[in-house]
């Protein structure tokens, strides 16, 4: 019997990291990512559910995180590919590419090296522009005042020991959406003080902890990507596909 596969091209715009984007069926929970050529595979190995064979319709979406998520549908007759399709021929190749829009470009600047003996406060930069539309951004932060914000959140990840994370964090944080206007450009600086990057030394790779607010991100993608609860700062947020330039630093 030949494979039932869904195919497609999956084009991002302004992608400068050349990240993938992931690609997730629902319903039967399959997920890959796009490859050098921006096209992606799904093999439909089985079409059954522990209700039997599918009908219906069935979502494939294409998502990164700083990026409008987007989705085709696929109908199911009796397990196999319907005869009627939308977006998808009867084959299961996606008739029209895909074009993910940019919602926010983010980037991470910091001084190379930090020498906790010396320096008192490392300040981590994150950049972060809102393209065409309004974008509700997400982040820790310690309330001030009404409008005074310091930010919370950085996640540092050992170059050398991937699965040594380090995750910093202000007292009484707390997390706060803010809403900015297409064409904002915004920079998040946090402070961290040495004595808390006393324990570190070598090289890391740095991700200040900030979410792009969309409303049609299934709960059931984030579970795929292993992300329980997308608000927690931990090691689970490095899963997240997005397009974003980490810092790197050397501590001392």
């Amino acid at each position: 019997t030949t494979v039932m596969k869904l195919t497609g091209i999956v084009n991002t715009d302004n992608n400068i990291t050349n990240a993938p984007a992931y690609i997730w069926l629902e319903g039967l929970d399959i997920d890959t990512v796009t490859n050098d050529n921006n096209e992606f595979i799904i093999e439909l190995n089985s079409t059954q559910t522990p209700n039997g064979n599918i009908n219906g319709p069935l979502r494939t979406y294409f998502y990164l995180h700083n990026y409008r998520i987007d989705h085709a549908t696929i109908y199911f007759t009796d397990g196999h590919f319907s005869d009627s399709q939308t977006d998808f021929s009867t084959d299961g190749e996606l008739l029209e590419p895909v074009l993910l829009e940019k919602l926010v470009s983010a980037e991470t600047s910091l001084p190379p090296i930090f020498n906790t003996s010396f320096e008192e406060t490392l300040k981590v930069k994150l950049d972060l522009d809102v393209h065409n539309s309004a974008t509700w951004l997400i982040g820790y932060k310690r309330v001030l005042s009404q409008n005074m914000y310091l930010p919370s959140g950085v996640i540092f990840r050992s170059i050398l020991y991937p699965q040594v994370i380090h995750i910093n964090r202000l007292y009484h944080d707390s997390i706060v959406p803010l809403e900015y206007d297409p064409g904002s450009a915004i920079t998040w600086t946090y402070e961290i003080d040495s004595d808390s990057l006393h324990t570190l030394s070598g090289d890391y790779e740095v991700f200040p902890f900030f979410l792009v607010n969309q409303d049609h991100v299934p709960d059931d993608l984030l579970y795929s990507l292993g992300i329980d609860d997308i608000f927690t700062i931990n090691s689970e947020y490095l899963q997240l596909p997005m397009d974003m330039t980490p810092g790197t630093l050397t501590v001392q």
